[in-house]
């Protein structure tokens, strides 16, 4: 029989972070962007955020309604939960873009659409976390993986 003790969680290996240049909105005294960093994401996270993103639409007369993911939003929390640097909890960094915003609204996932105003730049971020966290099957471009990505 084999050691079960290799199933233990200090076992597994750890996936290492990954530095995106995302945008150059931000730059160093040297005048480099700053990179973002992101990690993967547990199996656990991303159903908690798929489960976040998901209502039952209901249809008069059509019985208990279906389940409905919003895809885009689905996609601007995984990006936001898979964001270690700059931390998008951080107080200051909210205070910063959303102090005019009420309570409810002020959550990651819109700091990091406030922070990168460029849809591009935003969908730079989104294609990492979709290939860093497998959520795509074939990548050919980054054109690609974000589309595949928000349907």
């Amino acid at each position: 029989m084999s050691d079960i003790s290799v199933f233990l969680k200090d076992k597994k290996k750890a996936t290492p972070n990954v530095k995106v240049a995302v945008c150059d909105d931000f730059k160093d005294e040297n005048g480099n962007a700053i990179e973002w960093e992101i990690k993967k994401l547990t199996t656990r996270e991303i159903s908690d955020a798929r489960t976040l993103c998901t209502q039952i639409k209901n249809v008069k007369g059509k019985g208990p309604g279906e389940f409905v993911v919003d895809s885009e939003r689905l996609l601007r929390v995984l990006t936001a939960k898979s964001v270690v640097y700059p931390d998008l909890t951080d107080k200051t960094i909210a205070d910063s873009y959303m102090s005019e915003y009420p309570m409810d609204e002020r959550t990651p996932e819109n700091l990091v659409m406030l922070m990168l105003s460029d849809k591009d730049d935003f969908e730079k971020l989104a294609f990492a976390v979709t290939k860093l966290n497998n959520l795509v099957d074939k990548i050919d471009d980054e054109n690609e993986a974000v589309t595949l990505a928000k349907n």
